[in-house]
């Protein structure tokens, strides 16, 4: 059996992390929507959720951030139901995961230093 390549863990990681930060966004940030209590506190934990998963698993920025925005959008699409996420919201999922991508971005740029 072939192992799982770093990219392919990143993706994973990121993927359920930003699903989780949603699945416990009540337990989290004191609201169903995760950004609805603290949106500074969201992007601070999406921000450092894209230079810890680049950190561990070294992998292009745009496939984990691409992967927390899809856990993000599965996350609030189990948690509020499939019928309130309307095109928008899955917009404002990938708009509101770009933190992602300045982290993984950050942290891959210190890296190559």
């Amino acid at each position: 059996m072939k192992p799982v390549s770093l990219a392919w863990r990143a993706i994973i990681v990121s993927a359920l992390a930003a699903f989780l930060l949603w699945h416990f966004g009540r337990e989290l940030f004191g609201h169903t929507e995760a950004w609805d209590g603290d949106a500074t506190r969201y992007l601070l934990c999406m921000l450092a959720l894209g230079g810890l998963v680049q950190l561990v698993f070294p992998a292009p920025p745009r496939d984990i951030y691409c992967a927390a925005a899809i856990g993000a959008l599965a996350g609030a699409a189990l948690k509020t139901g499939f019928q309130d996420l309307n095109p928008l919201g899955g917009v404002f999922m990938f708009i509101y995961a770009l933190p992602v991508l300045l982290g993984a971005w950050g942290v891959q740029r210190v890296r190559r230093r």
